[in-house]
């Protein structure tokens, strides 16, 4: 059974997590600026910068204008702001365009559900009839004093009493009944 991926059924999906990569590429990329001129700002020109000055000057150039560390660093972290609440914004919508696509997949595969249910639930009507039965063979050998010797020495004892009518295999039949995958709760759980 090959299950769609949710970007396969929703194009808008693929388009909003495309959106959301670039704009963590972009936040990085900020962030490494925003880093650097931090370190300028900390240290005076680059070595690079310096360089380019003195070209300048050497060509008979005018000197490249210094950048205004502060302005540029304060520009960055606007335009970081800024992409932090759009990727929020598209979190929000990557979540709702998931879950509208998974409903959708589901929604497909509804027959196949239903099909596996009801026979879960039938193959789950015949257990516990057999437990039912082994726990009544088993009350009845120690009602009559005869003891277990070499019988019932394996036990379901995960499976919860064949006749308690809170347990949650009870809920599950009751459950299943309402949803049509099987006719009626056992009478035990009635």
């Amino acid at each position: 059974m090959s299950i769609p991926k949710l970007t396969d059924v929703s194009p808008e999906l693929k388009d909003a997590l495309a959106k959301y990569e670039n704009l963590a590429v972009r936040g990085a990329e900020l962030r490494e600026e925003h880093q650097r001129l931090w370190k300028v700002k900390q240290g005076g020109e680059t070595v690079e910068e310096k360089e380019a000055r003195i070209s300048a000057i050497i060509n008979g150039d005018a000197p490249l204008p210094q950048t205004n560390i502060d302005g540029r660093i304060a520009d960055i972290n606007t335009q970081w702001r800024s992409i932090e609440d759009a990727k929020e914004v598209l979190v929000r919508r990557v979540v709702e365009l998931k879950r509208k696509a998974g409903r959708e997949i589901c929604q497909t595969f509804r027959p196949k559900h239903d099909e596996i249910m009801k026979r879960l639930s039938e193959s789950l009507l015949k257990t516990h009839a057999a437990y039912v039965e082994f726990e009544r063979l088993k009350r009845d050998l120690l009602t009559n004093e005869c003891g277990l010797y070499g019988v019932f020495d394996i036990e379901p004892d995960f499976l919860e009493s064949p006749t308690d009518r809170t347990s949650s295999l009870a809920q599950y039949f009751r459950e299943a009944k309402a949803a049509g995958y099987i006719k009626a709760v056992p009478a035990e759980f009635r």
